[in-house]
């Protein structure tokens, strides 16, 4: 049997430290934005530039977004300029850019940890009612499937490998000895869920979530709050998770996103970050 204590993940710690670079930064840059905005609202070609940064008091405008848009992939010297941007949001911009790739990517890598989290709680759900491991911590179900998806999501910032929901879900349950894929864990918790929630309870595993209400589940979902209700109620996607006295329903996220990772039609949008 496996279990799974580890020590507390370092990727937030990171990140926090790379705010608190940028924070700085952006003061550092508030003039140079302030000059750039000038300099654009004088442009009548585009209501987006771009403009190349080499240092703190060097700038050049490069030209319109749409011939220059491409350097802003693959150059961290380079940064857009919008009609609407405040001096504030564009120092902002310029201080991430300075801050580079590194940050940039870790931010990524942590959306990519939160997406896999409810899919993480699913698959210990899973394990743990198939005794492949064994609950050694007093943490919740949410709490540890975060825990692990963020050191997941550390480990692929060290490795510089794939950032993505389901690379992160893979590298957890690659701990685990698993080489089970999502909607192999998503299948079985969708068919036995009454069955997985009894022996959390009778074992003292709080699950630790909140469910959401028909149209939070909706909107996870992708849909608009009646076709999630029509095909909730022709058994097109999973039941609720609870009712109240009021008969109002509420899903898991974790149900939800299990129901996504099956259904073919829904799958890239459980595995797309918010980029």
């Amino acid at each position: 049997m496996i279990t799974f204590t580890g020590p507390k993940q370092p990727l937030l710690r990171y990140i926090r430290e790379q705010r608190r670079v940028v924070a700085g930064l952006t003061d550092d840059y508030t003039a140079m934005a302030e000059a750039i905005l000038d300099d654009h609202k004088r442009q009548w070609r585009s209501d987006r530039s771009v403009y190349l940064i080499s240092s703190k008091v060097f700038w050049k405008r490069a030209g319109t977004y749409d011939e220059h848009g491409h350097r802003l992939t693959t150059d961290d010297d380079y940064v857009y300029v919008g009609d609407d941007d405040s001096v504030e949001g564009l120092a902002t911009r310029i201080a991430h850019r300075v801050a580079g790739h590194d940050h940039r990517r870790a931010v990524t890598l942590l959306d990519c940890a939160e997406r896999a989290s409810p899919m993480v709680e699913i698959a210990l759900a899973v394990l743990l009612y198939e005794c492949t491991l064994e609950w050694d911590t007093d943490e919740t179900l949410k709490e540890a499937a975060r825990r692990l998806a963020l050191q997941a999501a550390w480990d692929a910032h060290r490795r510089f490998t794939e950032s993505s929901p389901l690379a992160i879900f893979l590298g957890v349950a690659s701990e685990f000895g698993s080489s089970r894929m999502p909607a192999d864990f998503a299948r079985e918790w969708l068919s036995t869920r009454s069955e997985i929630e009894v022996w959390l309870t009778r074992n003292g595993i709080a699950w630790g979530d909140v469910s959401l209400p028909a149209k939070e589940a909706a909107e996870r979902a992708g849909m608009a709050p009646a076709s999630w209700s029509s095909i909730t109620s022709r058994g097109l996607a999973p039941a609720e998770d609870h009712k109240n006295s009021r008969g109002a329903k509420s899903w898991r996220p974790a149900t939800i996103d299990a129901w996504m990772v099956t259904t073919p039609r829904r799958r890239d949008s459980w595995n797309r970050t918010a980029q």
